[in-house]
């Protein structure tokens, strides 16, 4: 009993190791270092995505957003009157590719998102903390942290807050 005991406890404790090991870490940032490390911001409307495999054989997943506002896009951001934004992971041919501590959006959903140009193409700045819930707080617009949205500090901030500080 005590053998089979020990070797239980073992593989609880290889498994918990195993996901410590492969979990994403967020460093909390300012919303005035968020911003000053994007170079445009836009409310958004997600109208559909395109999974595909890179030239590195990356499975890929294209998504393809209506722009509502924007703040510093340019119009040669836009593909068609669309934001387009690339990142890792999504199901090609059957096979899922999950990345830990990737942002979700979901089809119509309506976000805001802090855009890095890079070698003239938009990510998301700062990954997943470039990504924001849109909420309705008693008539006052919020953004809402995907990562941190219980902070105190940076888990929501009101509209005109954050247009505030792009501007």
């Amino acid at each position: 009993v005590c053998c089979m005991s020990k070797k239980i406890t073992f593989a609880v404790l290889l498994i918990l190791i195993q996901n410590v090991c492969f979990a994403t870490m967020f460093s909390r940032l300012s919303f005035d270092k968020q911003i000053e490390e994007a170079t445009s911001a836009a409310e958004v409307k997600l109208e559909n995505t395109r999974v595909f495999k890179n030239a590195s054989d990356w499975i890929m997943t294209e998504y393809s957003f209506s722009v509502l506002e924007s703040y510093n896009l340019a119009d040669d951001d836009l593909d068609n009157q669309k934001l387009k934004i690339t990142m890792p992971g999504g199901t090609y041919n059957g096979i899922t590719s999950v990345i830990d501590g990737a942002p979700q959006f979901n089809k119509d959903e309506k976000s805001f998102l802090l855009l890095k140009k890079i070698d003239s193409k938009n990510y998301l700045s700062n990954f997943s903390l470039g990504k924001y819930r849109i909420q309705n707080n008693e008539g006052e617009i919020v953004y809402v942290s995907e990562v941190f949205p219980m902070d105190p500090l940076i888990g929501r901030i009101s509209k005109e807050k954050m247009i505030e500080l792009i501007k």
